[in-house]
């Protein structure tokens, strides 16, 4: 768990939205790439890219780094963008997740994370063609899943992660947390 947390800085804001480019030097970014897709690399398939105990949206490629108090032993190679972006936080979850390519589905389930308060990180380690979609007051904000990109918003929004269509895979980090 990572203790104290600071606002997100020198980030454009769309709406409800903070975004960062540029979190980690490029150097960091091709290791994370290199990690995510070596063949070594601990990937369990989950047949809804959203809810794992439902079929109905895309199927994908996960990886807890953080789950109730236990790491993975990647753990420690994934946290930097977060800690760059957002400083030290009271972590819920870390995942990572890998969505292949989908022209019949392309979108996933609506959903929120968790029913209580919570900030919700996405860190993109990849370019894809598939965007993240946000609903907050101020209607439906998508954000492009652009290599080293780190955006930030509050728990309570609904959002779904899109399925590339022209491009093979898409990883993302999605870190929960307090503040």
């Amino acid at each position: 768990m990572i203790m104290k947390s600071t606002s997100l800085q020198d980030g454009l804001n769309m709406a409800k939205l903070e975004i960062k480019e540029n979190v980690m030097p490029t150097s960091y970014v091709r290791h994370l790439y290199n990690v995510v897709t070596d063949v070594s690399f601990d990937w369990h398939y989950i047949h809804d890219a959203t809810f794992e105990e439902q079929r109905t949206g895309s199927p994908s490629f996960s990886h807890l780094l953080y789950n109730n108090g236990h790491k993975s032993p990647h753990f420690n190679t994934f946290i930097p963008p977060l800690l760059e972006a957002v400083g030290e936080v009271n972590l819920i979850r870390v995942r990572l997740g890998c969505l292949l390519s989908n022209i019949l589905n392309p979108q996933n389930n609506t959903h929120v994370d968790f029913e209580y308060p919570h900030m919700v990180g996405l860190y993109y380690i990849n370019d894809a063609d598939g965007p993240t979609c946000v609903w907050t007051e101020d209607g439906l904000q998508k954000v492009e899943a652009q290599s080293n990109r780190f955006v930030l918003f509050d728990g309570k929004y609904k959002h779904a992660s899109t399925c590339p269509m022209a491009m093979p895979s898409r990883f993302v980090i999605t870190y929960n947390f307090t503040q």
